[in-house]
């Protein structure tokens, strides 16, 4: 059974909910600085995955 699939999907689904509830109660700003740090942390994993490939 494709374990990892279905936690995938869940925790994405959970992540969207909590989010929908939850979103009104955050500050543009912090949204935004969120926005930001996921950006960086994307950048940082793939550079070092590709420092890895090699």
């Amino acid at each position: 059974m494709p374990i990892g699939i279905i936690t995938d999907c869940l925790c994405v689904f959970i992540g969207g909910i909590i989010g929908t509830v939850f979103g009104k109660h955050m500050s543009l700003d912090f949204k935004e600085k969120l926005n930001m740090i996921f950006g960086a942390c994307a950048f940082a994993i793939s550079i070092s995955s590709i420092i890895l490939m090699k």
